[in-house]
């Protein structure tokens, strides 16, 4: 009877031992595979330390060439207004210059008719009238020039804008993306 007791005894330590060494079994696997989720997520975090820095460089630099770009448009705001400060006096020029001409053709008139009645050679005329004509193109000329110089500028500020919209959304983009 005694060696019944101590079989079963036996029975109830051996499945106990082996239910032990078998939870015990699992948990060393629980613990490896935690150690190595560990060491992906301690990777990870230095990865993401070194992306963060990277990027709190390339923010920095973004901020230094969105303030030079910020510099730039102003520069070119500040030309623009010279431009149309000059702009606006070349119009007032170009109008005293249209009443001049047209001061020049009265003139030239009176002297045709002044010609016609003091016998005033016609080809001293026709030579004022020449060089009159001569002046005239040439101050066009020189408008023109300004004018298009004026629009090349404008496109150029406008290209500006354009590439400090694009900047400043990229900037957005990428502060967005670091946090």
């Amino acid at each position: 009877k005694r060696n019944l007791v101590d079989k079963d005894v036996c029975n109830v330590c051996n499945k106990q031992h082996t239910t032990l060494e078998t939870e015990t079994g699992k948990l060393k696997k629980e613990a490896d595979s935690d150690k190595k989720i560990i060491s992906t997520l301690e990777k990870d975090k230095t990865k993401l330390k070194e992306e963060t820095d990277s990027n709190s460089i390339f923010i920095e630099n973004l901020k230094r060439e969105k303030k030079n770009l910020e510099d730039k448009v102003a520069s070119n705001e500040k030309q623009i207004s010279t431009l149309e400060t000059d702009t606006g006096k070349l119009k007032e020029e170009s109008e005293s210059n249209k009443n001049i001409i047209s001061r020049f053709e009265t003139y030239q008139t009176k002297l045709k008719e002044e010609a016609d009645s003091n016998n005033i050679s016609i080809t001293k005329l026709t030579t004022d009238n020449i060089n009159l004509e001569n002046e005239v193109a040439s101050e066009k000329e020189q408008i023109s020039t300004l004018e298009t110089a004026q629009a090349k500028l404008k496109e150029e500020d406008d290209s500006n804008n354009i590439s400090i919209k694009k900047l400043t959304t990229d900037n957005r983009n990428l502060e967005n993306e670091v946090a």
